[in-house]
C-alpha cells in the first residue's frame, strides 16, 4: 500500500504525469452494470482497481489496476453515475455502495460528475445504501482514497433494530488509509436508524456520532479537505437512547488533519425521543497536528425533543495526544453563520456551535460568528455556549448577533465564549468583538451560569487581553431566583494583562424576587493589570424583592493581595438600578488587594435603588486584606450620583478607601458628586470616606462641590490617621454635621490646605467637625 504523507501526496497525484501514477481506467457508460458487454461501468472499474484484473475481454471493457505502491486513477466525465444494482450492505462490490479495497484515486471533471445512490425511493428513508465504502474489511496497512472534482449525492443507509451500528452515507472509510477530497460535494445524503439504542458505538455503549450522513471515518491515516462543500445532509433517529450519527464524523487514532476552503451548509441532526443524541455538523478527532483555514458553517441545525436528549456540537474537536503533548492545531479564518441547537424536554441539553479542542500550540485566528443560536425549553434544560475552545492564542474573534437562550425552571444558559484552560502556560487574546448578543433565561431558578466572556480556572495560566470590544450585548433573566453573571468573568489566572478595548451599551437585567446581576467586569487573577479600558453607557438592573446588582467592574487580587494596576480606566455614563424590597445596588468600581490607579476617571455615573430597606454603595471602593496598600494618582471622580428612596434605605460614600494599612493619594479630584437618602438619614460622606486603619496621606486634592445627605466632603473613621497637603476642600453641601471634613479619627496636617464654601448641617462646623468641637 501506498504510504507517501498526505496532503503532499494529493497535490503530487494530481500534478504528476499520468506514467507516474498506477493504471488509468476510463469510465464509459453511466450504467451501474457488471458484465462482459464492451463497456466500463463505474462499479467493474472500481474491481478492477481493487483486483488488479481487467474487467472482462470484450473492446470496451475496464483495464486492470496496477498493483502497489502506485495508485490507480479512474476518470469519469460529467456525467451521472448512478449505483443501482442490489444488494446493499454488502462488502465486495457486488451491489449498492462501491467498495475501495486497493489504493484509489476517483477524478471527474466538477460538479456535473455526481456519484449517487440509485437504490431506493427518494421519499422513503433508509431503503437505500451509502455511496463509496472504503477498506470494509480493515485492510493491513490501510487503503488510500483521493476523490477529486466530483460529487456524491444521496447516500442512503440505515440500520434497524435494538444497538444497531450506523453506517455513512457519503463516503464510508472504515480503514486506517488516508482519505482525501478535492473539489468535492457531498448533499442529499442521509443516514437512520431505529430501535432502541440503535446508532450507539460499540466499544463503550454511549450513542455517540459514530458515522456521518456525508462522511465517516474511523481508524487512522490522514484526512485532508481541499475545496469540498457538505450541504443539505441529514442524520435522524427516533427511538430511546438512539444517536442520530453527524453529517461528516472523522475519529482518528492516528493521522494528520488539514481543512481548507470547506463549506458546511443546510445540514440537519435530529432525535426524537428520551435519552436520544442528535450528533454534530462536524466532528474531527485526531492525533498529529491539525491545520483548518477558510471553513464557512452556515443554517445547519441539531435539535432533540424528549427527556435528557443532547444534540450534539455543529463543529467539535477532540484531540487525542496520548498524553505527550507533541502536536498543533491551527485554525484560520472560519465563518459560523445563522447555525441553530436546540432541545426540548427536561434535562436536555443543546451543544456548542463551536467546541475546540486542546493543543500544546493551539492557535485560533479570524473566526466570525453571527446570528447563531442555541436554545432549550424544559425544566432544568442547558443550552450551552456559542464559542468554546482551547488554545494559546486567540486572534481576531468577532461574535455578532448570537443568542444563548433557555425557558423553564432551572434552566441555564452558558456564555458566548468560553475559554477554560489546562496548564497551557501563557494565553493571549486579542481583537476580540462581541456586539448585539443575547444571554437569556426564563423560569423560577433560571441561571446564566457563566458570562457572556467567561475565562478560567487555572492558577498555571498567565493571560493577556488586548483591544477587547463588548457592545450593545444584552444578559436578561426573568423569574424569583434568577441569575445573570454579567459580561466578562476571568476566573483564577495567575497573572491577567487586559490592554485597550471598550465595553459600551451593554445591559444585564433580572426581573424577580431575590435575584441578582452579577459583576459586570469581575476579575479575579494573582496579578492584574488594567490598562486603557473604556466603560460607558452601560446598564445593570434588577426587579424585585431582595434582588441585588453587583459592581460595574470588579477587580480582585485571589490572595487578597496583587499587585493590582489600573491606568487609563475610563467608567462614565454607566447607570445601576434595583426597585423592590431590600434591594440592593453594589458600587461601580470595587478594587481589592494591593492596588495603584493612575490616570483613573470615574464619572457620570447613576446608581439608584427604589424600595424600603434597599441600599447604593460607592461610585469607587477600594480595599484589600491586612498588609495591603493604595495609591491613587491623577484619579478623578467626577458627577456621579448615588440615590435611594425608600424607608431605612442607605447609600454608601461616592469614595471609599478602606484598606488595613496606608493610603497615599496625590492629584486626585472628587468632584460635584451627590449621595441622596429620602425618608430616612445617611449618615456617609459624599465625597470621600476614610476608614484606613492607619495613616491616609492626600496631596494636591480637589474636594469640591459634592453634595450629601450625610457628610459633604470628607469622613475620617475612628483608627484613622489623615494627612491633607496642598489639597482644596470646597462648596460641598452636607445632610448632617461638618460641610466639609467630619474628623471621627485624627487629623495630623492640613498644610496648605485650602476651605471654602462649605455647607454643614446642624452644626457650626462649616470646615472641619471633630466630635462636638470645631478645631479649624
Amino acid at each position: 500500500m501506498s504510504r507517501v504523507r498526505l496532503p503532499l501526496f494529493a497535490v503530487l497525484l494530481l500534478l504528476a504525469p499520468s506514467g507516474a501514477r498506477g493504471a488509468a481506467i476510463y469510465v464509459n457508460t453511466t450504467a451501474d452494470v457488471v458484465a462482459d458487454d464492451g463497456v466500463c461501468s463505474l462499479r467493474e472499474a472500481v474491481s478492477a482497481a481493487n483486483d488488479n484484473v481487467a474487467s472482462g475481454a470484450s473492446a470496451g471493457e475496464c483495464g486492470a489496476g496496477v498493483a502497489g505502491p502506485l495508485m490507480d486513477v479512474i476518470v469519469l466525465e460529467g456525467k451521472t453515475y448512478a449505483l443501482t444494482l442490489d444488494p446493499v450492505a454488502e462488502n465486495d462490490n457486488a451491489g449498492g455502495d462501491l467498495d475501495v479495497k486497493d489504493d484509489l484515486a476517483i477524478r471527474g471533471v466538477g460538479a456535473k460528475t455526481v456519484i449517487r445512490n440509485g437504490l431506493g425511493s427518494a421519499k422513503t428513508l433508509g431503503d437505500g445504501d451509502g455511496v463509496i465504502h472504503v477498506d470494509p474489511e480493515g485492510t493491513v496497512g490501510g487503503v488510500d482514497l483521493l476523490l477529486d472534482g466530483l460529487a456524491i449525492r444521496d447516500g442512503d443507509p440505515s440500520c434497524d433494530g435494538a444497538a444497531c451500528d450506523m453506517r455513512a452515507g457519503g463516503v464510508n472509510d472504515d480503514g486506517s488509509g488516508s482519505l482525501s477530497l478535492l473539489g468535492v460535494t457531498l448533499s442529499g445524503n442521509r443516514i437512520s436508524c431505529t430501535g432502541a439504542d440503535c446508532g450507539c458505538a460499540e466499544e463503550d455503549g454511549n450513542c455517540a456520532d459514530r458515522q456521518g450522513a456525508a462522511i465517516g471515518k474511523n481508524d487512522g491515516g490522514d484526512f485532508v479537505l481541499w475545496d469540498v462543500t457538505v450541504s443539505d445532509n441529514e442524520a435522524s433517529c427516533s427511538d430511546t437512547g438512539c444517536g442520530s450519527g453527524a453529517i461528516v464524523d472523522v475519529e482518528l487514532d492516528g493521522g494528520e488533519v488539514w481543512i481548507q476552503g470547506l463549506t458546511v451548509d443546510g445540514n440537519e441532526t435530529s432525535c426524537d425521543a428520551d435519552g436520544c443524541y442528535a450528533g454534530n455538523a462536524f466532528h474531527v478527532s485526531w492525533v498529529g497536528d491539525l491545520t483548518v483555514s477558510d471553513v464557512e458553517f452556515r443554517n445547519n441545525s441539531g435539535s432533540c425533543e424528549g427527556a435528557s436528549c443532547e444534540t450534539g456540537e455543529t463543529y467539535e474537536e477532540d484531540a487525542d495526544d496520548d498524553g505527550d503533548g507533541l502536536f498543533t492545531a491551527e485554525r484560520r479564518h472560519m465563518t459560523f453563520e445563522k447555525n441553530v441547537n436546540t432541545c426540548e424536554g427536561q434535562d436536555c441539553m443543546a451543544r456548542e456551535i463551536l467546541d475546540g479542542g486542546p493543543a500544546e500550540d493551539g492557535t485560533w485566528v479570524n473566526l466570525f460568528f453571527s446570528g447563531n443560536r442555541v436554545s432549550c425549553e424544559g425544566e432544568a434544560c442547558y443550552p450551552d455556549n456559542i464559542l468554546d475552545a482551547e488554545g494559546r492564542l486567540f486572534s481576531g474573534i468577532e461574535l455578532r448577533s448570537n443568542a444563548t437562550e433557555c425557558e423553564g425552571l432551572s434552566c441555564y444558559p452558558r456564555s458566548l465564549l468560553k475559554i477554560d484552560e489546562d496548564d497551557l502556560g501563557e494565553i493571549l487574546i486579542e481583537d476580540l468583538s462581541l456586539v448585539s448578543n443575547t444571554v437569556e433565561c426564563q423560569g423560577e431558578d433560571c441561571d446564566n451560569e457563566a458570562s457572556l466572556v467567561f475565562i478560567g480556572d487555572d492558577d498555571s495560566t498567565s493571560l493577556e487581553l488586548r483591544d477587547i470590544v463588548l457592545d450593545k450585548n444584552r444578559l436578561t433573566c426573568k423569574g424569583d431566583g434568577c441569575d445573570v453573571q454579567g459580561l466578562v468573568d476571568v476566573v483564577d489566572a495567575e497573572s491577567l494583562s487586559w490592554q485597550g478595548g471598550t465595553v459600551t451599551k451593554n445591559r444585564a437585567s433580572v426581573d424577580g424576587d431575590d435575584s441578582n446581576c452579577s459583576e459586570f467586569i469581575d476579575l479575579q487573577s494573582d496579578e492584574v493589570e488594567l490598562v486603557d479600558l473604556t466603560l460607558s453607557g452601560n446598564k445593570i438592573e434588577c426587579k424585585g424583592d431582595s434582588c441585588d446588582t453587583d459592581e460595574l467592574l470588579d477587580v480582585e487580587a485571589d490572595d487578597g493581595s496583587g499587585p493590582i494596576l489600573l491606568s487609563g480606566v475610563r467608567v462614565e455614563k454607566n447607570k445601576q438600578d434595583c426597585k423592590g424590597f431590600d434591594c440592593e445596588v453594589d458600587g461601580v468600581v470595587l478594587v481589592y488587594g494591593d492596588s495603584a490607579l493612575f490616570d483613573v476617571e470615574i464619572s457620570r455615573n447613576k446608581q439608584k435603588c427604589k424600595g424600603d430597606d434597599c441600599n447604593a454603595e460607592e461610585a469607587l471602593y477600594v480595599s484589600g486584606d491586612a498588609g495591603s496598600s493604595a495609591v491613587l494618582a491623577g484619579v478623578l471622580v467626577q458627577s456621579n450620583q448615588a440615590k435611594c428612596q425608600g424607608t431605612d434605605c442607605d447609600v454608601a460614600p461616592t469614595v471609599a478607601i478602606w484598606p488595613d494599612v496606608a493610603a497615599t493619594v496625590v492629584n486626585t479630584q472628587i468632584l460635584s458628586n451627590k449621595v441622596q437618602c429620602k425618608k430616612s438619614s445617611c449618615e456617609q460622606a459624599g465625597g470621600l470616606d476614610l476608614s484606613v486603619v492607619g495613616v491616609a496621606n492626600l496631596d494636591q486634592c480637589a474636594i469640591e462641590k459634592n453634595k450629601s445627605d450625610g457628610v459633604g466632603g470628607v469622613y475620617v473613621d475612628a483608627g484613622t490617621s489623615v494627612s491633607l497637603t496642598n489639597s482644596s476642600i470646597k462648596s460641598n453641601k452636607a445632610g448632617f454635621g461638618a460641610g466639609g471634613i467630619e474628623n471621627r479619627g485624627s487629623i495630623t496636617s492640613l498644610d496648605g490646605t485650602t476651605f471654602s464654601g462649605n455647607k454643614p448641617k446642624d452644626t457650626d462646623c462649616e470646615n472641619v467637625a471633630s466630635g462636638t468641637g470645631c478645631p479649624l
